[in-house]
């Protein structure tokens, strides 16, 4: 048996029909959108590391500059009571020379004559602190260490000062009339330093180092002088100039540094440091070890070969 479906009865199905496939899509999507499923990646390797380590083995060269402070025990050798000494050109014993010393002083304290007693020569002199220059090589064998030479050149100044009498009674003094006077040396001093470097990584642009090795050095006086009554004379022995020889020598001892390196960029570093030196220093007899400091400033050139 068949039923005959009317016109009106078949149009309402298909409308029911499109509204069900309506609010089925749209439910669809709002699952999607509400809830959406997680996305699947697929990460890639690079084909190498960006964040390689540089190669910083190789050769480099820097300079440097700083302060050099002397220690004191050498500084006794220019206190004018050894081999240069003031008593043989200030106290008139005949000679033509130091009869002219004699006078000039004379005529420079207003006529008064002087005496000068050796005992009252300093005992205790000292160095100033003096300019420090070098040259600086290294080779780095691995990125963190490596052996290196160091070339200082400084020169010195010891000082002190003594006192000579002068007679002035004549002039209405009862008590005695002091000039005072200097005395001091002048000396170049060498050094060549042989070691080895290390270094610890702070970060990207920072590093901590410590050095050590032998260091080779050479001593010699330019100038041994006293100043009196506003005249200079030179005390050094005139035996050594007569026969050519210098008064110093070489000396040798270790040394121990630290300081940083501070990278500009791929190629400079400023690296400021300090050294302590245990040196024995050539300049006059029997002369012990003893430390010897700089404070320096060292430009690098890194890895330029």
């Amino acid at each position: 048996m068949f039923v005959r479906l009317s016109g009106n009865h078949i149009m309402k199905k298909r409308i029911w029909f499109f509204v069900l496939l309506f609010v089925s899509a749209g439910v669809t999507t709002a699952q999607t959108v509400l809830c959406p499923k997680p996305a699947i990646s697929i990460k890639l390797l690079p084909v190498y590391n960006e964040e390689e380590e540089p190669d910083l083995t190789g050769f480099y060269i820097g300079g440097n500059i700083g302060f050099y402070f002397a220690n004191k025990v050498t500084a006794s050798y220019y206190n004018g009571r050894g081999v240069n000494n003031v008593d043989s050109v200030l106290n008139d014993r005949g000679s033509t020379i130091i009869s002219q010393n004699h006078k000039a002083i004379k005529e420079a304290l207003g006529g008064y004559d002087f005496q000068f007693n050796p005992e009252d020569l300093p005992l205790d002199m000292k160095y100033d602190p003096s300019i420090n220059i070098g040259f600086f090589m290294k080779y780095n064998t691995t990125n963190n260490s490596g052996f290196f030479l160091l070339f200082n050149y400084t020169k010195l100044q010891a000082i002190g000062g003594f006192n000579i009498e002068v007679d002035m009674y004549n002039n209405g003094f009862s008590e005695p009339v002091y000039e005072q006077c200097n005395i001091y040396g002048v000396e170049e001093r060498i050094n060549f330093d042989f070691g080895y470097n290390r270094s610890f990584q702070i970060d990207k642009t920072a590093a901590f180092f410590l050095e050590g090795g032998l260091n080779i050095n050479d001593t010699k006086l330019l100038h041994n002088k006293i100043q009196v009554a506003g005249l200079e004379f030179e005390i050094t022995n005139p035996y050594y100039s007569m026969y050519n020889l210098q008064q110093g020598g070489m000396g040798a001892g270790v040394f121990v540094g630290a300081g940083f390196n501070l990278n500009f960029n791929n190629i400079f570093s400023l690296d400021p440091g300090v050294t302590c030196y245990l040196t024995r220093i050539n300049m006059g007899d029997e002369t012990p070890y003893r430390p010897n400091f700089t404070a320096f400033i060292r430009l690098t050139a890194n890895n330029i070969l």
